[in-house]
């Protein structure tokens, strides 16, 4: 079920258990439930996991990778499965020296063979 960019993700009585009357150790060697690159959520509520080899709930994003800072807040973004869009909240985060810069508002976007945003920002953090 696609749910990225989902404003309002919400599951409710999902069941990942066992096959009724197995005596199997192992109900699926996978993740229960895989959620990425939602703006909210998901919300979860009355479910029943068990058995899974792999985690049990997974709920991530994939990182943007700056490749260049083009001026003027514009950042040419390595593709991933999704670019950022307009009104989207970054946070920028740099391993060398260890520095973060949250709440980096998109601005604007282009997605083509490459992909350009434009903060409202400049982020301090990117060379």
């Amino acid at each position: 079920m696609p749910a990225a960019h989902a404003k309002d993700f919400h599951v409710k009585g999902v069941k990942i258990t066992f096959k009724p009357g197995s005596d199997r150790l192992i109900s699926t060697p996978k993740d229960g439930f895989h959620c990425k690159h939602n703006a909210i959520g998901p919300i979860i509520e009355d479910g029943l996991f068990e058995g899974m080899l792999d985690d049990t709930i997974n709920i991530s994003v994939c990182p943007y990778w700056v490749r260049k800072d083009l001026g003027n807040n514009r950042y040419l973004v390595a593709e991933v499965q999704f670019s950022p869009r307009k009104g989207d909240t970054l946070m920028a985060y740099r391993p060398k020296p260890g520095t973060m810069t949250n709440g980096l508002v998109v601005a604007g976007s282009t997605s083509t063979m490459r992909s350009e945003a434009s903060m409202k920002d400049h982020c301090p953090v990117i060379r």
